[in-house]
C-alpha cells in the first residue's frame, strides 16, 4: 500500500472513521494494478482525491470513504448492490451518482449528483485533482474537452452548491479556485500547441 494510503487509514483509525478504513483497504484492493493515463498506480488517485478533503476540514466518514471508492463502480466489476453490503447504502449511492453511465447525456449526469452535497464535495475534489495531472498526458483535443466540460457544468455545479450549503463554502471556494489557476495556466499551453502545430502546417504547405 502506498505511504499516503497508510497515512489516511492512521488518521481515521485516529479520528474514529471506520468507513474510511475500510475503504482504504478495499479500494486498495479493487483498483490493485490499474494504471492511470500518465501510468501512475491508479490508487493513487482517490487517495489524493480523499487527501484533498482532509486538507480542507472535511471530516465526515461516508463522504472520506465515497471519496476513496468513488471510482470503483465505474472501473471495477464491483455493483452498487455490491458496495451497499459492505459500506451501507449513503456510501454506495453517492458512489453511484459519481459513477459515468453509458449513453447518460453530461447535463443528466451532473444535475443527478446536485442531489447530494457529499457528491458534489468529492466531485470538485475529484475535479481538482484530474485538472492537475491532464497536462501530462492528454491529447490537445482532450484538454479542449475537458475544459469545455469544467467551465460547463462543474464550476457553476460548485457555485450554485456554495449558496446553498454554506458550510461548504470554504472548500468549494479553495476547490474553484484552484482549478480556475490551471485552467489558465492550461489554456495558455493548449494557444501555444495550436499555434506551433499551424506554423508547422504552414511550412510543409510552403515547402510542397
Amino acid at each position: 500500500m502506498i505511504k499516503e494510503a497508510v497515512y489516511i487509514y492512521g488518521f481515521a483509525k485516529g479520528a474514529n472513521l471506520p468507513l474510511t478504513m475500510k475503504a482504504v483497504t478495499y479500494a486498495n484492493n479493487l483498483h490493485k494494478d490499474q494504471k492511470r493515463d500518465d501510468d501512475a498506480e491508479y490508487f493513487e488517485h482517490p487517495i489524493r482525491v480523499c487527501r484533498y478533503l482532509l486538507n480542507h476540514g472535511i471530516r465526515n466518514d461516508v463522504t472520506l470513504a465515497a471519496s476513496l471508492l468513488h471510482d470503483v463502480i465505474e472501473d471495477t466489476p464491483i455493483t452498487k448492490e455490491e458496495l451497499a453490503e459492505i459500506f451501507g447504502e449513503e456510501v454506495a449511492n453517492i458512489v453511484d451518482l459519481l459513477s459515468k453511465k453509458k449513453k447518460v447525456p453530461a447535463e443528466v449526469y451532473y444535475r443527478e449528483i446536485t442531489t447530494d452535497i457529499r457528491a458534489i464535495i468529492i466531485k470538485a475534489a475529484d475535479r481538482a485533482c484530474n485538472i492537475d495531472d491532464m497536462i501530462n498526458c492528454y491529447t490537445t483535443e482532450r484538454l479542449i474537452r475537458y475544459i469545455k466540460d469544467t467551465e460547463e457544468y462543474v464550476l457553476p455545479m460548485m457555485k450554485s452548491a456554495r449558496k446553498i450549503y454554506l458550510e461548504y463554502s470554504d472548500p468549494l471556494v479553495a476547490f474553484r479556485d484552484h482549478i480556475k489557476g490551471v485552467v489558465k495556466v492550461v489554456k495558455k499551453v493548449i494557444e501555444l500547441s495550436l499555434e506551433l502545430e499551424r506554423i508547422k502546417r504552414d511550412q510543409n504547405t510552403s515547402f510542397a
